[in-house]
Order: C-alpha cells, then sequence, then structure tokens
C-alpha cells in the first residue's frame, strides 16, 4: 500500500514539474528560514546555562530612587556588599565580587601585550564554573599577586612550558605569580576574560570601595541548596539602608542564567532585554514557515481538479475517505522531508556568511539526537500544517461528479484559498513594514546628532608613563601636524562615566536626591568635543580659580531649577565652585537612554583619555605623530587608539545584527509569498486559456487581460495590507519604546510598505499575465 503511495506521489510531481518546483522552492526556504532561526534563538537561550551552581546563583541588583520619580536599576553595587551579605544573610554560602572588563599590560621577558581581564573575590572559581587545567581553583587567587589566565596567554608568552609558579609583569610595576590557567571558556558565556586577579590589591588601590556610598564592582551570590531566594531578596531588600540610612536603594537579585537575555529595568521591573529578540525571531521563524504551508496549500487545492478522477477511481474501487487523507497527509509528509533535505543543504551552503554576520560559532550538529528530532519535528508539522486542507478537500469530491465531469469548486473552498492569500500576504506586510521601521531606526541612530561632532574625534588611554607625564603629553600632542585640539577626560566621548548624589545648588529642598553624571577634564574639553556652549565659557588655565569652578548642561539647569545659572555657587562632593558655562545637551550614553543632568569639573589628575579632534583628511598623519610621541614617552606600553565614529558603530552592533537579520527573512517572507502567487496565477491562466484566446480574437487588448488575469489578486494584496497595518504599527511603537530617541512612525512607512507590497506582487502576477495575454489564440483554440 505505502509503495503505491509512492508511486503515485513520484509520478504526480513528474507530471506537475513546474508546480512541484515551485511548492519545493517554497518549503524548502521556509524550512531553511527556520532552521537558521532556531540555530540563532538556541545559541541566546544556551548563554549561562553551563555553570554547575546554576540553579542557586545569582547577581545582586540595585534599584535607586532620586527626586521626580526617576528610578534607575544597575548591577554596580559597594565594595563592602559581598562580604557583609555572606556575613548576615545564612542562606548565602558564598558571595563574590568582580570589577569590569579592564585592560592591562601584561610582560614577560619582551612579550607585552594589552590583555582583557577582572579583578575577583578569592571564592570566584568556586562559584562559577570555569575549570583551571592546571593549578586549585580555591586557592588560585588567595594570595594578593597571583593570577589566573587562560590557556591562550599562557602559550603566548610561555610556548610550551607550564606557566604555574613562573612569573608575569602588571602594567610595567608589579610582579603576579601565575596560580593557574583556564580551560577554554564556552562562547556561550556572557563573562569573559584573559586572566583573573585578586581583587584585595585592587581594593587597596582603590579606597572609594571601602565605603557604602560608592558604587563599583558586581556582586554575585550562591545560595545554599535549601534557601528560597524569595525569602532572601526580602531579607536584603533594605540591606544598604541599614548601612547607610540616607540610601533610597533597593536590592533585589536575579538569576545568573537570565541575566544575558533579560537585561533591561524599567521603573525598577525587569523589562524585556535581548529575549525580546528571541521571541520576535522565533515568530518570525514561525510566520516564514505557514507562508510556505500556505502556497503548498493553495497549490495544492488550486490543482486537485487535476487528480479528480483519480480520486473518483480510487473511491470507485472502494478506498475509504480515510484512507485518501492518510495517502495526501504521506504525500505532504514526504514532500516536507524532501523540502527539508534541500534546506540542510542550502544551511550548509550559507551558514559561514550567517556565522560571520551574527558573530556566533554555530553549526549543525549532526551527532546529536536533540538536534534531529528538532529538525524532523519541524518537517513533521511542516507536512501536517501544508497537508491537512487539501487531504481533507481533495477526499472530500463527490464520485458520481467526478467521474461525469461536472465536479466545480465550491464557494466556500474559493473563498477559503483566497482568505489564506489574504493571510499570508499580511504576515509578510507586516514583515515588510518591521524591516522598513528597524532600517530607519538604525538610519536615525547613525546620523542622529548627539550634541557634538563624531566624525575625525579619536581618543586614547592615558596609562603608563602618560600620566606621570599628562601635561607634557597633552601640550606636545596638541601641536603634532593635522590635530586641531586635545583634550583630557576621565571618560571617553560615548561613556557616561560615573555618577553621584553628592552635589548641593541654591534652592535645593531637603532630602532630594538628583543622580548627575560627573566628568573631570581639563582645558579644551568643549573645544575639541565640539560642544555647544550656550552661556558663559569653558575652562582656562590662566584663570586659578577655575580648579573649583564647573560646567553643566540643560538637564542639569532644569534638575536644579536655576534661572541664572552662570556665576552661582553649587557644592560637588563637598567642593564648593561656580558655574562658568552652560552646555547644550549632548549624548554621553546610548540612545536607549535619555541624557542626564551633567557636571564637568576641572581636575587633569582625575582623568583617563586623551581626546583629540583631527583635520579632514590627515588622519593617518596625525596617528603617526602620535605614536611617536606615545613612544617616546611611553614606550612599556603599546600604540592603541579609538575613533568615536567606530565605537559608536560598535555600540549598536546588536541592533544593527538583527536590522541585517530582519531584512533576510523578510526577503525570504516576500519570496516564498511571491512563489505561491506565480503559482496561482499560472493555474489561472491555465484554466482560462481559452477564454484568454476567444477575447483576444473578439478584439480584447493585452492590457485588458492583463488586468482581467491580475485585479483579484491585487485586490486580496489590497485587503491584506489593510488588515495588517494596524498590527504592525501596534508592534513596532513598542518596539521603537525601548529607545529614548527613536524616528516616528509616519505615513511615509506605510506607503513604503504599500508599494513594496504592491509592487512585488505585481511583478509577479504582472508579468505571467502579461506572458498569458501574449501568447498565440490559436493554439488554445486549435481543438474548438
Amino acid at each position: 500500500m505505502l509503495m503505491n503511495y509512492v508511486k503515485i506521489a513520484i509520478r504526480n510531481l513528474w507530471r506537475e514539474k513546474y508546480f512541484a518546483i515551485i511548492n519545493l522552492s517554497g518549503l524548502s526556504l521556509g524550512i531553511s528560514c527556520s532552521i537558521f532561526i532556531f540555530l540563532w534563538v538556541n545559541d541566546e537561550l544556551s548563554y549561562d546555562r553551563f555553570h554547575k551552581h546554576g540553579k542557586h546563583l545569582f547577581r545582586v541588583m540595585e534599584t535607586q530612587f532620586y527626586a521626580g520619580g526617576d528610578i534607575q536599576t544597575g548591577h554596580s553595587t559597594p565594595g563592602l556588599l559581598a562580604e557583609a551579605l555572606q556575613a548576615e544573610i545564612p542562606e548565602i554560602s558564598h558571595a563574590v565580587k568582580m570589577t569590569w572588563e579592564s585592560q592591562e599590560l601584561l610582560t614577560v621577558g619582551k612579550e607585552s601585550h594589552k590583555e582583557k581581564g577582572r579583578y575577583a573575590s578569592p571564592e570566584f572559581f568556586e562559584m562559577f564554573t570555569f575549570p583551571l587545567t592546571s593549578g586549585n581553583s580555591k586557592t588560585a587567587l588567595l594570595k594578593p599577586y597571583s593570577v589566573v589566565i587562560s590557556g591562550q596567554i599562557a602559550e603566548r608568552y610561555f610556548g610550551d612550558d607550564n606557566p604555574v609558579g613562573k612569573m608575569i609583569r602588571l602594567n610595567n610595576s608589579e610582579d603576579y605569580e601565575v596560580t593557574g590557567i583556564l580551560a577554554d571558556i564556552p562562547f556561550n558565556s556572557s563573562l569573559r576574560f584573559d586572566f583573573v586577579l585578586p581583587i584585595e590589591h585592587f581594593e587597596k588601590v582603590n579606597q572609594w570601595l571601602r565605603e557604602w556610598g560608592n558604587n563599583g564592582v558586581r556582586t554575585y551570590i550562591l545560595l545554599r541548596a535549601d534557601a528560597s531566594p524569595a525569602a532572601v531578596e526580602a531579607k536584603i531588600k533594605d540591606f544598604i539602608k541599614q548601612k547607610l540610612p540616607k540610601a533610597t536603594v533597593d536590592l533585589f537579585i536575579q538569576p545568573y542564567a537570565e541575566m544575558y537575555l533579560h537585561d533591561s529595568f524599567k521603573n525598577g521591573k525587569q523589562d524585556g532585554g535581548r529575549i525580546d529578540y528571541v521571541q520576535s525571531f522565533s515568530v518570525v521563524a514561525v510566520v516564514v514557515l505557514v507562508i510556505a504551508c500556505i502556497n503548498f496549500m493553495n497549490l495544492s487545492t488550486a490543482r486537485s481538479l487535476k487528480r479528480a478522477k483519480e480520486i473518483g477511481i480510487r473511491k470507485t474501487n472502494g478506498a475509504s475517505r480515510k484512507s485518501l487523507i492518510f495517502q495526501f497527509m504521506s504525500e505532504a509528509c514526504a514532500f516536507s522531508f524532501l523540502a527539508m533535505l534541500f534546506a540542510v543543504f542550502l544551511v550548509e551552503l550559507l551558514l559561514p556568511v550567517f556565522r560571520q554576520l551574527t558573530g556566533k560559532e554555530i553549526h549543525l550538529h549532526y551527532n546529536d539526537p536533540g538536534f534531529l528530532l528538532t529538525l524532523a519535528g519541524i518537517a513533521i508539522a511542516t507536512g501536517i500544517i501544508s497537508g491537512i486542507y487539501p487531504s481533507v478537500f481533495l477526499s472530500s469530491f463527490n464520485t458520481l461528479n467526478v467521474l461525469k465531469g461536472t465536479l466545480k469548486f465550491a464557494t466556500g473552498s474559493t473563498f477559503f484559498r483566497k482568505g489564506l492569500v489574504v493571510f499570508q500576504f499580511c504576515l509578510t506586510t507586516v514583515l515588510i513594514f518591521c524591516t522598513i521601521v528597524v532600517y530607519r531606526q538604525m538610519e536615525f541612530i547613525k546620523t542622529k546628532n548627539l550634541g557634538f561632532d563624531r566624525e575625525n574625534l579619536a581618543y586614547l588611554v592615558l596609562e603608563g608613563d602618560l600620566l606621570k607625564n599628562l601635561e607634557t603629553f597633552q601640550q606636545e600632542a596638541s601641536r603634532l601636524p593635522g590635530i586641531k585640539s586635545v583634550a583630557v577626560a576621565s571618560a571617553n566621548p560615548l561613556e557616561a562615566g560615573s555618577s553621584t548624589v553628592a552635589v548641593n545648588w541654591p534652592g535645593k529642598l531637603p532630602d532630594e536626591q538628583v543622580l548627575f553624571t560627573q566628568i573631570a577634564t581639563g582645558s579644551e574639553y568643549v573645544k575639541t568635543m565640539d560642544l555647544t556652549l550656550l552661556e558663559g565659557r569653558d575652562f582656562s588655565q590662566s584663570i586659578a580659580s577655575d580648579t573649583s569652578a564647573y560646567l553643566v548642561n540643560e538637564e542639569t539647569v532644569k534638575k536644579m531649577r536655576l534661572q541664572d545659572p552662570v556665576g552661582q555657587t553649587i557644592t560637588f562632593w563637598n567642593r564648593p565652585g561656580k558655574i562658568i558655562g552652560v552646555i547644550k545637551n549632548f549624548h554621553l550614553n546610548s540612545l536607549h537612554t535619555a541624557i542626564e543632568p551633567l557636571i564637568i569639573h576641572n581636575h587633569p589628575a582625575w582623568t583617563w583619555y586623551l581626546i583629540a579632534r583631527i583635520e579632514k583628511g590627515r588622519t593617518v598623519e596625525s596617528m603617526d605623530g602620535l605614536a611617536r610621541l606615545t613612544a617616546r614617552l611611553n614606550p612599556a606600553y603599546p600604540f592603541e587608539y579609538h575613533f568615536v565614529d567606530e565605537t559608536f558603530e560598535q555600540q549598536y552592533k546588536s541592533e544593527t545584527t538583527v536590522g541585517t537579520l530582519a531584512n533576510y527573512f523578510a526577503f525570504l517572507a516576500i519570496t516564498i509569498s511571491c512563489l505561491g502567487l506565480l503559482g496561482l496565477i499560472i493555474f489561472a491562466a491555465e484554466q482560462r486559456t481559452k477564454e484568454i484566446g476567444i477575447r483576444k480574437v473578439l478584439g480584447a487588448t493585452i492590457q485588458h487581460i492583463v488586468v482581467l488575469l491580475s485585479k483579484d489578486f491585487i485586490l486580496l494584496i489590497a485587503i491584506a495590507f489593510i488588515l495588517s497595518s494596524p498590527l504592525a504599527y501596534y508592534v513596532m511603537k513598542n518596539w521603537l519604546l525601548n529607545f529614548a530617541y527613536h524616528t516616528d512612525i509616519g505615513w511615509t512607512v506605510f506607503m513604503a510598505a504599500g508599494v513594496v507590497s504592491f509592487l512585488v506582487a505585481f511583478l509577479t502576477v504582472g508579468i505571467q499575465a502579461w506572458k498569458a495575454a501574449t501568447s498565440n489564440p490559436s493554439r488554445s483554440l486549435r481543438a474548438e
């Protein structure tokens, strides 16, 4: 019986080669798109799931409350928090603190490179599953001058020798003993580093970590197996307030395995993050697959008359409707598995491009039963979805009508098929609309005026002897050919720096808490950044009192409610001084967040970056000059610099990648939908071949016939556009809310989406209609 079904299916495919190719192409593209999205989503969901104690591992978060209802949530915590939590909360078995990622100079003999690493508590390797290939994880960070390095660093600096027990010089000043070698960190770890140093030494250098009012490090805790996370969270909520009564801070904990995907917070509550993209692309995978299945349904039912006699004869010979449904479903599933084979081949072919696009190490794991079951599940689901309606429809044919040759489509089936076309293009139009909005937002970000000119602006880190010779370095750098001006700052041009509430001003209300971003600079900062000075002046080296003066932005004036800010005295970190200038608001953070009040103070000794404004067209000359200057003043360190426009693009790499993926998936959806339309218009033209011939003989023009064949399809596309527009608008309006600054969804977006939808549909339908309209009528009427 099954062999008969197989033979019949093969014969039908061979007889209807053109439509088989259309169906196979549509399903293969739909399945390959779903596989790509499945691989990407699976990789995203796997992040941070490999830790042995993952179920009991949490990150401590802070929610800070400020005047005017401003609520901010972050993972920076006081340096004293980890030890205090472990000592005072019995349910916490371990607590560690860790610094942000930093680049340090590591030197062994003549080998010297900048490497990325962190400072962490001694229990770090007990809490997290980052195994060591050499050394003891329990004792590796106990000594103040010890270091754990990656295998790549070990090979780079020590070759084939075992580096454990040997010394590495840090920042050309102090020697650290290698106490462990890290195994390769999994690609799906959000926490990455090339080395880990004990935090004890970092704390001695940075005394601010010993104060409850200062945040900076990240705190992670490991709960006992029998501990309740909710109970622990309730205990630590007011922990900071107990240590610092004036603090307006609540603590809560977030499962470590969730922090990669759920990294966005709004009003103190978790509010999406990368999980939004995971969910969105999962929906896209289903949508594209459904579009491909609709093609199969439409073409199968549209061409059902071709199989009417087969069905009638089988029913006459005793075939039950149940057996017919089974036959057609089997054919659909077999066709789906064939499409799966082509899809896997296509995925393998394009996988290197996909890896480069996403920056992920993604592979097809044929030896993984779970992966193979997933592919089989997709194929079976596709076969069932695409075959269920054609099977029921074909098996319902009346035997007598079939054998008499009087079988016709019922109004209901035609209406249903048209409804499928409308639904298909509703989904396609939503994808087109979303793609246009994402593109416009990316262009908005790229062209957004940040309040300063990011072109021809470079920065480098001040380190080593550059800090000792800062004034000399700045003066000589400003005189280099091709450099307009230079300035020093505690933050790079796209980094907000640190924040503080330790600010007082005239008219401040009792217990009023406002969070101010602060940047330490020297003279020439406003000029070098190309900021707009609304009132007053910049810092000047020739005015001694400027060492206690301040520059503020518009948002600061607004928060302080100052009428005439220039000349008024404010107190910053217990240092009173006058406001000498007001700067127009400019962006120091991502466009996801609003511009915050800013205080700029004149303390060159507290700066970490040199910022250089370069003359247009003289980049190579200026960078060569800076390289020679740093080599002379700071020979132990390699010369490294960054351009602000490149850093800006890197900030939005995630959004850019998502936007590019959305473009490709939307293109696939459009292609699949057009394949379906192509099949239907070819079928419609075949059904009306003689009608077209007669109309042409009676004088109908080609344009008239094209309109005759196309109008029904174009009407369906118009209905789809009208129905889908509100949904598309709602979806993208919510997505844009993730950005504090975003483009608008105006009538031009609707028009663009409509034009694209109608254009691709008309080209698909119109070209085939034109082909049918220009055929020789004598061929179609020869048999009459």
